[in-house]
């Protein structure tokens, strides 16, 4: 593989009981691996007894479950990285992530619980979106897996594409989703069946393009899919080296989301940062058109919020100043007798 840019993160809201695992970020001369995991606090809120435990503090499922299933692909993969050339990755990475859950369970037997249990609650529940890039002689060939709203991207200079589906019920599109927020319909977890989702997309080898694999902490907080292109556009612009570039986009999701959130990102195809800036630094024509409008109707907005507070103002200076004459008759009564 040609020089590639590898940046990530993972960041906590709240520090040490995030449950965003740190993402995964691999690349040698064949092959570039990127994955992140989002634990679902919802699903996963029960505490438990793990190898993650620390000074006596028990962590919560859904952390466990996002760290567990990350450590072991990781290890997999390091061990034998050879299956990520496999044509059935998807079967493969489930059966390492049902052994590591065998195991888990085998070590720490989770707590029988009498009576109904909640079909909302889950076992380790965690999302998972991962980007595999690989080269032949003519293309990249870049398989994105995905399970649950965890997401994979490809950004060129025609724009940024999603290349997942949000497991979702009642089929939401991304614009959707962000105002209405529809349950998951597929997760990982251990006590259920769930579906690796598999795509695969051809680029050519003369393409320049950079793959994001991003918890929705990242994109789940921004008004439409365009804010978020705006947010690495951005980041992007205002960046001097790859590094600047991995630090704000980190100001930028913490600045928005009220999550934890993690990104893995690897720029393909370019000589240096310079040329990455260079090729992806100017929006789409629908981007452009759509910022510039939206600042005009920001600019609107402030204008007539700014006539809206002085008009009130207007009206308690008015109030003010007819206040001394009114209360000479509005409190007459409770002046003396002899005043009256």
């Amino acid at each position: 593989m040609e020089k590639v840019l590898l940046i990530s993160n993972m960041q906590e809201k709240k520090e040490g009981r995030g449950e965003d695992s740190d993402p995964i970020l691999f690349a040698n001369n064949d092959l570039i691996f990127l994955g992140v995991f989002d634990g679902m606090g919802g699903a996963g809120g029960a505490e438990c007894v793990s190898d993650f435990s620390h000074d006596g503090i028990h962590m919560t499922k859904a952390y466990v479950g996002s760290r567990i299933v990350k450590e072991a692909i990781e290890k997999s993969i390091q061990k034998n990285p050879g299956i990520l050339f496999s044509t059935n990755l998807d079967s493969i990475l489930t059966n390492i992530i049902m052994e590591r859950y065998a195991k888990e369970k085998e070590k720490y037997p989770p707590k029988s619980k009498g009576g109904l249990r909640s079909a909302l609650i889950k076992e380790y529940p965690t999302t998972l979106a991962i980007s595999c890039i690989t080269r032949t002689t003519d293309h990249y060939s870049l398989d994105s897996f995905w399970a649950g709203d965890s997401r994979n991207y490809i950004w060129n200079q025609n724009g940024l594409f999603q290349i997942s589906v949000d497991d979702l019920k009642g089929n939401l599109d991304p614009m959707q989703n962000l105002h209405e927020d529809a349950p998951m319909s597929n997760c990982i977890q251990a006590d259920g069946t769930f579906k690796i989702n598999h795509k695969n997309i051809l680029v050519s080898n003369k393409d320049k393009f950079i793959v994001i694999s991003a918890t929705d902490g990242c994109f789940g907080y921004y008004p439409s899919p365009m804010d978020f292109e705006k947010a690495l556009l951005d980041s992007l612009n205002n960046a001097s080296s790859i590094e600047e570039f991995e630090k704000n986009l980190t100001t930028a999701f913490a600045f928005v989301t009220a999550d934890d959130f993690s990104f893995s990102i690897a720029a393909v195809g370019f000589k240096n940062f310079n040329e990455l800036k260079s090729c992806l630094g100017s929006p789409t024509k629908l981007v452009k058109e759509y910022f510039n409008k939206r600042r005009y109707f920001e600019q609107e907005v402030r204008k007539t919020e700014e006539k809206i507070a002085k008009l009130r103002d207007g009206v308690d200076s008015y109030l003010i100043s007819l206040w001394p004459e009114y209360k000479r008759n509005y409190l007459k009564y409770m002046d003396s007798d002899e005043e009256r």
